[in-house]
Parts: C-alpha cells; structure tokens; sequence
C-alpha cells in the first residue's frame, strides 16, 4: 500500500497474554484459529513434550496461520480452511465428521467453527491466551479504518466515534457483525486475508 501511494500506520489495540496449560492434548486433531494460538500452544507444549514427529493432524483456519504451523512442525498442516467459517466448517466436517477434535484457541474466541459443527464432531476446547483491549490508545485520524478482530472494533469504537468522510474495511464476517452492533457500516473484505485488505482498500 506504501508503494501505492498510502500513508499507512498499524496498531494492535489488543494485549496478548499465555495462558498455561499442563497436560497435553489427547485427540487426533488440532484446530487453531490463529498465528497467536500456534505461538503460544507451541511454547508450552515444547516444555512438555517434544516429540518428533510432530503426532497429531493440524487444521488451520486459514493459509496465514498454516504457514506458522508449518514453521513449527516443518511439514503443512493436514487440512488449511480458506478463513472463512461456513466455508471452512464444511470443509473441515468432510476429512473429520466424528473425530476427536481439540480447538486451541483465545479465551474471547467466538468459536464459529465448532458452533457450526456443534455435534458433528467431537469438540474439546485448549485455550492458551487471552487478548485484552489495552486501556491506553492514542492514534491520529485517518481517513480508512481496517479491522482484523471483532475485539480491535470494541477497542477503537470504546475510545473513538466514527468520522464524517471515514471509511470502514472489516477482514471477515465475525468482524462485520462486531461493527454492525455499533450500527457501522463498512465493506468486507472478499478474501480474509493482508492481501484482500490491501485489494479493498486500494478499490476505494
């Protein structure tokens, strides 16, 4: 976007914290929501077991979260959803219908994926981080705002009203229906990926 010509600034509105876990997963698949998810599931399951090869089957929401499972286990996870949750979700049911499913996830997670599966397979939930809206945020103004998180939205709109002329670009449905409650309206990204919201930004 710099190259075409935007002035661009990112800013986590979120804080990251590990929430520990003990024991290690007892089923055939890990689903993970998010790059942050495989971080911090990987730096404690490391302290407790490291086996090689890596035994369970890895799912991931999405092709950017794959790539860190990846950096992780050095090979591709079993099955990569396109971050989209319907989509995902049916995808997901075709490889897994009845396994045993561990979702490692945050602990404000919307869980959409094992919502839309509720009873078609075998859920158990690893939660491994909490992402906390930082009480301290300061930013200029500008004249498009992107969100990657339904709680990004909670955090700027706490602070923050929307602005005559602003623009507004959500990465996904769960984000679109975060701003919807706050009666904002904005365009959805068509892929929910860094590359879609570069492409909806420069269309506008």
């Amino acid at each position: 976007m710099t190259e075409a010509g935007y002035e661009v600034h990112g800013e986590r509105l979120l804080s990251f914290e590990l929430i520990p876990f003990d024991e290690k997963p007892y089923t055939d698949w890990l689903f993970f929501y998010s790059q942050h998810g495989v971080h911090f599931f990987f730096q404690q399951y490391q302290k407790l077991e490291n086996i090689i090869p890596f035994p369970y089957r890895c799912a991931a929401m999405g092709p950017a979260t794959a790539a860190v499972i990846e950096s992780y286990i050095d090979e591709e996870p079993y099955f990569t959803g396109t971050g989209h949750p319907q989509k995902t979700a049916a995808y997901f049911y075709e490889i897994a219908a009845g396994d045993p499913v561990t979702f490692v996830q945050a602990k404000q997670s919307k869980q959409s994926v094992q919502r839309i599966l509720d009873g078609q397979i075998r859920v158990t939930n690893l939660i491994v981080y909490d992402n906390v809206i930082k009480s301290e945020i300061s930013l200029p103004h500008f004249d498009i705002l992107v969100f990657t998180s339904p709680l990004n939205v909670q955090a700027y709109f706490s602070k923050y009203d929307l602005k005559q002329g602003q623009r507004v670009i959500a990465i996904g449905g769960t984000t679109q229906t975060q701003l919807k409650k706050l009666g904002v309206k904005c365009i959805v990204s068509l892929e929910p990926s860094e590359k879609g919201l570069v492409e909806v930004c420069i269309g506008i």
